[in-house]
C-alpha cells in the first residue's frame, strides 16, 4: 500500500480542536459553522471579486476569508482593498509555481476555522455550498472531506457529478466532481499535512487521495454547487495525472480493475447501453485516425 506522505504545517498540530468544535454551532446543521475560506490567486484581478461575492452570499457565513496572492502583477490588491476590507489579504513572492499549492499552504498556516474550504479565484460557489457541505459532517466525526458536483462555464460546459458512495481506495479513481473546492475538517490537515508543492498539477486530488488513505471518510454531494470557470490560461478539469500515477503505484492498477468491473456490470445489466458506448468509442477512434 502507498504510504501517506505528510507535508508539515506546524500550527495545525497545536490547534485546540475540541475548543474549535464546540465554539459556535449552526442551528440547522448542529455542527460548528466556524469555516475558513482560502482563495489562492495569481493575476486574477478580473475574476476575484465575483469569487469573493459568491462567498459573502452564502446562507452559512464563513468565519474568515483569506486571499493569498502568489505574486500577482495585476490589480488584485487594489480590488481587495477597495471592495473587500473584511478579507485578510496576504502577498507573497511568486517563485514560478506550477500550482497554487504554495499559496494554499500559506493560507493554511493562517486559518482559525474548524472547517476549511480552498477554491480558485476565478471560480464561483453556489449560495448553499457551505450549508450543504457542512451538513455532511453532522453525524459522523470520521467524515473528513466533502465535495460537490461541478459545472464548468466559459469556454466549456462540462458537468461533473460525483460518484458515491466512497470507500478507502476509491480515491484512486476520478472523483467526477471538483475536489479543488472541497470542505475539509481541520484535523485532516493536521494529520496528513498540506498540499504537495512538488507536483506540477492535481495537488488537490493528491490531498484528496492522502485523506482517503489516512482513513478519513469522504462524502460527495451529487449537485453542481461549484462553478469552475474555463478560460485562456486555464483548461478543463481533464488534465494529465501521470505524476499521480508515479506517486501512487496502486492508482493505475486500481483504476484499470475498477473500469473492467464497471464494464462487466454494465454488459450484464444494461447490454444496450454497453453496446452504444462501444460503438461510440469505435467511431471516435476512426475519426481520430482520419484526422491523422
Amino acid at each position: 500500500m502507498d504510504k501517506v506522505s505528510v507535508i508539515n504545517l506546524p500550527n495545525l498540530q497545536n490547534f485546540d480542536f475540541e475548543y474549535a468544535e464546540s465554539r459556535r454551532y449552526d442551528k440547522v446543521t448542529k455542527v460548528t459553522s466556524k469555516i475558513s475560506i482560502i482563495i489562492p490567486t495569481y493575476n486574477k484581478a478580473k475574476y476575484i471579486a465575483e469569487s469573493i461575492d459568491s462567498v459573502l452570499a452564502q446562507t452559512v457565513k464563513p468565519f474568515e476569508i483569506i486571499v493569498v496572492d502568489d505574486g500577482s502583477t495585476d490589480d488584485v490588491q487594489k480590488v481587495i482593498s477597495s471592495r473587500f476590507p473584511m478579507v485578510h489579504y496576504v502577498f507573497q513572492e511568486h517563485r514560478g509555481n506550477h500550482t497554487p499549492a504554495r499559496a494554499l499552504n500559506t493560507g493554511l498556516m493562517l486559518v482559525n476555522g474548524a472547517f476549511i474550504v480552498c477554491f480558485a479565484s476565478d471560480d464561483v460557489l453556489s449560495p448553499v455550498y457551505l450549508e450543504k457541505c457542512l451538513s455532511q459532517f453532522q453525524f459522523n466525526e470520521k467524515v473528513g472531506v466533502v465535495y460537490t458536483g461541478c459545472q464548468e462555464f466559459g469556454a466549456s460546459d462540462n458537468l461533473r457529478i460525483p460518484r458515491k458512495p466512497h470507500h478507502r481506495f476509491s480515491v484512486f479513481r476520478d472523483p467526477h466532481g471538483q475536489v479543488g473546492a472541497m470542505m475539509v475538517r481541520r484535523q485532516v490537515y493536521a494529520q496528513i499535512g498540506g498540499y504537495d508543492t512538488s507536483l506540477h498539477a492535481m495537488e488537490d486530488w493528491d490531498l484528496f487521495i492522502r485523506a482517503g488513505l489516512a482513513g478519513w471518510k469522504i462524502k460527495s454531494i451529487k449537485e453542481p454547487l461549484h462553478f469552475a470557470r474555463v478560460h485562456e490560461g486555464r483548461s478543463s478539469c481533464h488534465v494529465d495525472i501521470s505524476e499521480l500515477y508515479r506517486k501512487y503505484s496502486a492508482m493505475k492498477i486500481y483504476g484499470f480493475a475498477s473500469r473492467v468491473f464497471d464494464a462487466i456490470v454494465l454488459c450484464c445489466f444494461h447490454p444496450n447501453i454497453a453496446f452504444k458506448r462501444f460503438i461510440k468509442k469505435v467511431e471516435g477512434k476512426r475519426y481520430e485516425s482520419a484526422k491523422i
